[in-house]
């Protein structure tokens, strides 16, 4: 895309398709060209309306031509052409502190919650299924062979459902091979979390461990899916959905921070490569006439940079329950060099460019986000600080239902 005739005042010009912004480009002698911007993925066929402005809400309108859409029998969901592509980043000081402050506010609101949550509903998992009349799910009786069917398929759905939270969510071909990719690369980041344990544990052991899901999980996840589409928020919430590799034998102090240490960096690794790797793929599959295949991959190496640099961010949080506080007791500057790094990727690749990934709120009031994001935020601190504060009576009449049941 070229345009002329910017003032020098706009320091960056941002494209809209139709009122969302797909991507930002900066000018130089009042000319701006970007090449590499994507038509949101539900875009209907026919006439459409693509414009430009200085100023990133999209007003006043700088510039406006129409662009015209053309039917096709498989192409690119929302949340895939969304993401930025390596051109896109601004590394300008003044956008790295902008990115700083808007990560700190989802942080707070949104991922910090969600991992609490995540955390305390795996550690009361039984409990909680009691409450709704189940019974406990018995780990220690099944293997990691009988699992590898039950792990598909919590992922397929997992994917099925993250789908499910685009507004124009239809049943096709398209649809399928988003869904499909995504799973593949949830499976993929879990795993890569629990590479380093299990080779540890395997050549000191001889055990391979075996994989366990929660599938209660699914339904935390749906009921995110569900709010997130009643008020109308995009990208939405989602959140639950809990698997991974257990041991018979646990790992603790320093070699348990070490191998916590390798985890991070091969996920922030394997994210980073996921996104360079997925260019190429993401300028193949814009082409008319694009493969299922490719459009499968890209979703994969969309969904791997994502997922990665999602549960980094909040995994490597010095907290005591989470991840970050045992590589910090192991090193604190091996600890602060990951950190450090992971917020970086995660802000300035993934949320500043403003390709649209956060960026369309017109369906949903500025009221009704932030509403949204203090009710999770109280809900999930409830949620622990219920399990966390309770009576001792009362957490040891729920052991003993959990051992009975």
């Amino acid at each position: 895309m070229e345009g002329t005739g910017y003032p020098a005042t706009c320091d960056t010009v941002y494209f809209f398709f139709d009122g969302v912004r797909i991507g930002a480009s900066a000018p130089s002698g009042g000319r701006v060209s970007e090449d590499g911007l994507a038509v949101p993925g539900e875009a209907r066929p026919g006439e459409h309306e693509v414009t430009s402005s200085c100023h990133s809400g999209g007003e006043p309108v700088m510039q406006s031509a129409a662009f015209e859409v053309v039917h096709a029998d498989v192409h690119r969901v929302a949340p895939i052409t969304a993401l930025p592509e390596p051109g896109q980043v601004d590394f300008s000081l003044r956008s790295m502190l902008t990115s700083a402050a808007v990560v700190a506010g989802l942080l707070l609101l949104i991922a910090f919650p969600g991992e609490l949550f995540n955390t305390t509903l795996e550690e009361h998992y039984d409990e909680v299924r009691g409450w709704f009349g189940l019974k406990p799910k018995q780990l220690g009786s099944e293997t990691g062979r009988s699992q590898i069917l039950p792990f598909f398929g919590f992922l397929v759905v997992g994917g099925l459902l993250y789908s499910l939270l685009n507004p124009a969510f239809r049943l096709d071909r398209s649809t399928v091979a988003a869904a499909l990719g995504l799973a593949v690369a949830m499976g993929i980041v879990t795993l890569a979390f629990d590479l380093p344990s299990l080779a540890y544990i395997h050549r000191h052991h001889g055990d391979w461990g075996r994989l366990v899901i929660l599938p209660g999980t699914l339904l935390v996840a749906a009921a995110c899916v569900v709010l997130s589409r009643a008020v109308h928020f995009l990208p939405g919430y989602f959140y639950g959905l809990i698997a991974g590799i257990t041991f018979r034998r646990q790992i603790a102090g320093a070699v348990k921070g070490r191998l916590v240490a390798f985890s991070a960096l091969l996920v922030l690794a394997l994210s980073v490569g996921s996104w360079l790797a997925m260019q190429p793929v993401s300028a193949a599959a814009r082409k008319p006439g694009a493969s299922l295949g490719l459009l499968v991959l890209e979703a994969v190496l969309g969904g791997v940079f994502w997922c990665g640099l999602d549960s980094l961010v909040i995994g490597l949080l010095p907290l005591r329950f989470l991840s970050g506080s045992e590589v910090r007791e192991w090193s604190r500057r091996a600890w602060l060099v990951l950190f450090v790094l992971t917020q970086l990727a995660f802000v300035h690749i993934l949320l500043r460019p403003g390709t649209g990934y956060v960026a369309d709120t017109r369906h949903s009031p500025t009221a009704v986000v932030v509403t949204l994001f203090f009710a999770f935020a109280v809900f999930s601190v409830a949620f622990w600080g219920y399990f966390r504060l309770r009576d001792p009576r009362q957490e040891a009449e729920a052991e003993d239902w959990v051992e009975v049941g």
